[in-house]
């Protein structure tokens, strides 16, 4: 009688351990301060700890449209149904990012929307200097590069304008050799 008694406490000690561990696996995977971050060409940050300093020419304003591109980052291995949810909600997801995180366009009631989700750990604006190579944002280029030509590759979402982004261009006193896209992106 002691022996099983013995053998069913053990049995059930172990149970209850198995179970503390599997719910704390499934609770770390989706925990908002994973300390998961955002890996980027020129920048490394956890959002949840601030975003890096930039520059006030490097950070994106408000589009007149009223949409923008974000980063969403989700709270750990992106699961198809997050990504489902987050698209029926309004946004727009194109390239991934490391670490859980995707490129995203949409407008400011949808990025609030979005963030209440409770696999979604952070959303903030897609700025202008998190796009660039760290060649582009060093301070070096900037005191060695006086007049020099610079020839630059443009890469846009798929479904920018690219006449317009050559215009842009163009006005401030850049030449575009040539222009094409495909359904990952457009290029100048």
């Amino acid at each position: 009688f002691m022996l099983r008694r013995t053998l069913i406490g053990l049995f059930v000690v172990l149970l209850a351990a198995t179970l503390l561990v599997v719910a704390g696996q499934r609770l770390a995977a989706v925990s908002p301060d994973a300390g998961a971050v955002i890996r980027l060409q020129a920048f490394t940050f956890d959002p949840r700890q601030g975003e890096p300093h930039l520059p006030p020419a490097l950070q994106m304003t408000s589009s007149p449209s009223g949409v923008d591109t974000y980063v969403l980052q989700f709270r750990g291995p992106v699961l198809e149904e997050w990504k489902a949810a987050a698209e029926q909600a309004g946004a727009r997801l194109y390239g991934y990012l490391p670490d859980y995180a995707f490129i995203a366009r949409m407008d400011t009631a949808t990025a609030q929307r979005v963030s209440q989700l409770d696999f979604v750990r952070w959303v903030g604006l897609y700025h202008p200097a998190y796009r660039l190579s760290v060649d582009l944002i060093s301070p070096r280029l900037a005191t060695d590069a006086g007049d020099a030509v610079q020839e630059l590759s443009v890469v846009a979402l798929p479904d920018a304008d690219l006449d317009a982004l050559q215009q842009q261009i163009i006005t401030l006193g850049g030449n575009v050799r040539s222009q094409a896209s495909n359904r990952v992106a457009g290029y100048l």
